[in-house]
């Protein structure tokens, strides 16, 4: 779970690194899921479902520099 958790919230840092258009906010969201959820994954069937209430850190040359926890449907904002 950690190891997704962190693969999730490095994929969103990733994708979220965009140039800014004009007049768009600024800052990062994502969504961060979990799985698997079942013991075998099937075509058709989700096998996987939201990270509800996921305490994510980002941090910068070791030092943490911005908080966030992912909503009830897994996704997730920090403003800038």
């Amino acid at each position: 779970m950690t190891k997704l958790v962190a693969l999730g919230a490095l994929a969103a840092l990733a994708f979220g690194c965009g140039s800014a258009g004009g007049g768009t906010a600024t800052g990062l969201k994502g969504y961060v899921k979990r799985g698997p959820t079942m013991p075998v994954c099937r075509v058709g069937v989700p096998c996987t479902a939201p990270a509800k209430g996921v305490k994510l850190r980002f941090s910068r040359a070791g030092s943490i520099v911005a908080t966030a926890t992912t909503n009830d449907r897994g996704w997730y904002r920090v403003a800038s």
